[in-house]
């Protein structure tokens, strides 16, 4: 067993391996991309399944994403120290088991805990997709396969919402926990039958060298200061999702799939905003595009 931590089952030709990887690598951060959204409708049933107040329902969507901050620095260091592959398969196969044991949570501090859980490997996905396109591609193909694995987490706030929607009002609001989990047994099998470990060993890092070299990273002040924005940028993108789900169903008396009809229409906003940034940018700055930006939102 230990042989396949290492080693795929299945070894397919150069060519098909990587047309494979372009697959699988936007497969893996579309799971992080769907670990808020997808069970936001759900979030006033399981405030009234646990007794709860709404306050804390919306702390799951905090401690996720204080794992996933988490799960990003440490997990980091592990894929730079152990490899690509082995990492992967473990960190998703725990997703798959708080999927699965989040439906059976007794009380919501099992829940939270859970949450956490969650979002502590959803930061290796994060990380991982983009190192295995790091490892695998080059040139023009290399930025391709960044753009699908960039939208395939833009696709989480598009369809998130419309699909949880959908099973919150037909199962219930365990259903969305068992899509989590249907998923990433989904993306494990893959893992394991096709994915080869991408580390070379001499690119292996001893583990006081990366994480002084993350040190490095973060103390950086440009990278900071591009931090503390896109740190205000999620919290936005968070706002709807976490007060959504009440205001619509609680408030204004609608469905779960109302909510997620018009978390559809966001999500659909911003997929279409990052497209026509992206096409400005050869003719506008960045910081010209930023500054609009931020006056439109006002």
């Amino acid at each position: 067993m230990k042989k396949y931590l290492h080693l795929p089952i299945i070894n397919l030709s150069s060519s098909a391996y990587l047309t494979l990887l372009t697959l699988i690598a936007p497969l893996i951060n579309f799971l992080s991309g769907i670990s808020i959204d997808l069970y936001a409708p759900s979030m006033p049933a399981i405030a009234l399944h646990f007794h709860t107040t709404a306050i804390i329902v919306k702390n799951t969507v905090t401690i996720s994403m204080i794992g996933l901050a988490l799960g990003a620095i440490v997990f980091g260091v592990l894929f730079d120290v152990v490899g690509r592959r082995s990492i992967l398969l473990l960190t998703i196969f725990v997703y798959f088991i708080a999927s699965c044991l989040i439906p059976f949570a007794a009380s919501i501090s099992q829940l939270l805990l859970l949450r956490f859980i969650q979002g502590l490997v959803t930061g290796a996905m994060a990380v991982g997709s983009r190192a295995l396109a790091i490892d695998n591609f080059t040139g023009h193909r290399f930025f391709v396969v960044m753009v699908y694995t960039s939208v395939a987490y833009a696709s989480g706030p598009v369809f998130g919402p419309f699909i949880g929607g959908y099973l919150q009002y037909h199962f219930g609001w365990r259903a969305n926990f068992y899509a989590y989990a249907v998923v990433a047994a989904l993306i494990a099998a893959l893992l394991f039958c096709f994915v080869k470990e991408s580390l070379t060993e001499e690119n292996k890092k001893d583990m006081w060298s990366a994480i002084f070299s993350y040190r490095i990273v973060l103390l950086h002040p440009i990278f900071f200061l591009a931090m503390v924005v896109l740190s205000f940028v999620i919290i936005e993108q968070l706002l709807y999702p976490t007060i959504g789900p009440f205001i619509v169903q609680n408030v204004l008396g609608y469905s779960a799939i109302s909510y997620g009809n018009s978390a559809l229409i966001v999500g659909i906003g911003y997929l279409i905003g990052s497209i026509f940034n992206r096409l400005l940018l050869p003719y506008i700055s960045i910081k010209k595009l930023m500054s609009l930006g931020l006056i439109l939102l006002v």
